[in-house]
C-alpha cells in the first residue's frame, strides 16, 4: 500500500485532514478516513501500514434504517503523521493537495516546537496553531488556494524560515 499511489487516491476521495484543539492547551494534527463497517478491512490494512487506530464511527442519524454502522481510521500520533508525510511526499494528492500542504506545514511546525506530550505549550505556539486550524477550515469550506498564508507569532526568536519548518526527518 505504501509502494504505489493507491492510498493517495483513496485519501483524495475519503480522507479528512484536521487540526484539533484540546482545551486551548494542546493540538492534534489528524487524518481520518471513514468507511461502512462492512468495508472496514481496508481501514485495518491502513493501520497495519501507517499505524493509527480503527474504531466505530459515531453516526448522526441512526433512525434511518439504511444508515449502516461505520468505522473510522485515525492517524494522529507523531510517528503515524510522519509516515503519512513521507508517503505523500512520494505520492502527492491530486484533489486535497492544498489542504494537505497546509496540514503538513502545521504538523511539522507543531512537532518541532511543541516538545513532549503533556507539556503546557507557550502562548505563541497555541496562537500559531489556531491560525493553522482556522486556515485549514477555510480551505475546506471554500476550496480556495491560500493567499500567502504566514503564521504570525509573538515569539521574536522564530524567523519566517523557522516557521515554515521543512526539515523534520522521517523515520521508518
Amino acid at each position: 500500500m505504501n509502494k504505489d499511489a493507491w492510498f493517495a487516491g483513496f485519501v483524495d476521495g475519503e480522507g479528512c485532514f484536521s487540526i484539533s484543539e484540546h482545551r486551548g492547551r494542546t493540538y492534534t494534527v489528524t487524518l481520518k478516513i471513514g468507511q461502512r463497517a462492512d468495508s472496514a478491512a481496508i481501514l485495518y490494512k491502513i493501520k497495519e501500514v501507517f499505524g493509527g487506530s480503527v474504531c466505530p464511527k459515531a453516526t448522526r442519524n441512526r433512525q434511518d434504517r439504511n444508515d449502516k454502522p461505520g468505522m473510522e481510521w485515525t492517524g494522529a500520533s507523531r510517528d503515524t503523521v510522519l509516515r503519512l508525510i513521507d508517503y505523500f511526499g512520494r505520492f502527492p494528492l491530486q484533489v486535497k493537495n492544498v489542504q494537505y500542504e497546509l496540514w503538513e506545514e502545521a504538523a511539522k511546525f507543531y512537532f518541532r516546537h511543541s516538545g513532549g506530550s503533556g507539556q503546557k505549550h507557550p502562548r505563541w505556539l497555541i496562537e500559531a496553531m489556531k491560525q493553522y486550524k482556522k486556515e485549514l477550515e477555510r480551505l475546506k469550506e471554500y476550496g480556495e488556494e491560500p493567499e500567502d498564508f504566514i503564521v504570525e507569532t509573538d515569539n521574536p526568536q522564530l524567523s519566517i524560515a523557522e516557521q515554515a519548518v521543512n526539515d523534520i526527518e522521517v523515520s521508518d
